[in-house]
């Protein structure tokens, strides 16, 4: 899915924006389900991934009035430049790491391909067309869409999502490809998927009370019309995900805490550059829609903290 990691140097940019004081049946269930049993005026935390923003950008588009959005939450918030991320950095890996808490030696996902000693053969999640053909189609998406959550992440290690579930609060993921929690869902492998991979037509996996993972787990699938088809990625585009979050907070559904993986920006850098804002200010505006669902992103400060990291480092040397 991501293309091109040795181009680029990867390093978390984490923009955590605290906000205020303390003071129709679906195809799956995950909506009837995720009202949190705690206290209902707790405030929401919502983590946005965005790959591939970073500093550099941030700043460049604030400076020339291009992204209102974001120079409104790095206003009202906390914005830190200088954290240093987990190795390798690649986004598994680094997700892992922030949904563990721990290093890959202990969460045991070290890379987008790696060799596993203990079933003696490479593995490989997809890091691109030419190297999934050549590894296969049927390993590849075994392993991303079964025994990456299944087996290949520490199962003596609990995820976010599992220790909230131990303490009665309510979790959700949309579009994360790291998931592992306590409830059961069902992935739905399309028909022209099915054939060439040799899967099944429903794969059982363990998640948050919500997953969403784009056409193979969309609880959304009867209330709303969701981009989601081959053309938009079966659903991986950040089209798809904003739009999720903002029918949660405009049914009042969002849970205790809610994983949000936006990827469009990263294919737009290695395409133009980290020094390129359309992808951004693209990406601002959908800030900008998701802070008004609130009601108005002065009401989105009362109601939710909301945290969105992910920045690499360009590798000017390289070329894309």
């Amino acid at each position: 899915m991501r293309k091109k990691w040795n181009r680029i140097l990867p390093a978390m940019l984490i923009v955590i924006l605290i906000f205020g004081c303390q003071n129709p049946k679906t195809k799956e269930q995950d909506l009837m389900t995720i009202k949190s049993a705690g206290e209902q005026k707790m405030k929401k935390v919502i983590l946005l991934v965005a790959d591939s923003l970073m500093a550099q950008s941030i700043d460049k588009g604030i400076r020339e009035h291009e992204l209102p959005a974001l120079k409104f939450l790095t206003d009202h918030g906390q914005y830190y430049k200088d954290l240093v991320s987990s190795f390798p950095t690649m986004s598994i890996t680094i997700d892992s790491s922030l949904l563990t808490g721990k290093y890959p030696d202990v969460h045991r996902v070290p890379g987008l391909t790696w060799y596993s000693a203990e079933s003696k053969k490479i593995i490989n999640y997809g890091t691109g067309p030419l190297e999934v053909l050549g590894h296969g189609i049927h390993p590849v998406l075994t392993d991303a869409l079964i025994h990456l959550n299944g087996s290949h992440l520490n199962r003596d290690l609990p995820t976010i999502y599992e220790d909230l579930a131990r303490r009665g609060l309510k979790s959700g993921s949309i579009n994360g490809l790291v998931y592992r929690g306590a409830t059961d869902h069902k992935l739905s492998i399309p028909a022209w998927i099915q054939g060439p991979a040799s899967l099944p037509n429903e794969i059982q996996v363990k998640g948050p009370d919500l997953l969403s993972l784009g056409s193979l787990s969309n609880p959304f699938e009867d209330i709303k019309s969701l981009p989601d088809g081959l053309t938009n990625r079966l659903g991986m585009n950040n089209n798809f995900a904003i739009e999720a979050v903002k029918h949660l907070i405009q049914t009042h559904k969002l849970p205790d805490f809610l994983l949000v993986y936006l990827p469009d920006l990263d294919q737009k850098l290695h395409k133009k550059g980290p020094t390129d804002l359309d992808g951004v200010k693209k990406l601002d505006q959908q800030l900008d829609s998701l802070l008004k669902s609130f009601g108005s992103p002065k009401k989105a400060l009362q109601e939710a903290i909301i945290i969105i990291a992910r920045g690499q480092r360009y590798d000017s040397n390289s070329a894309c």
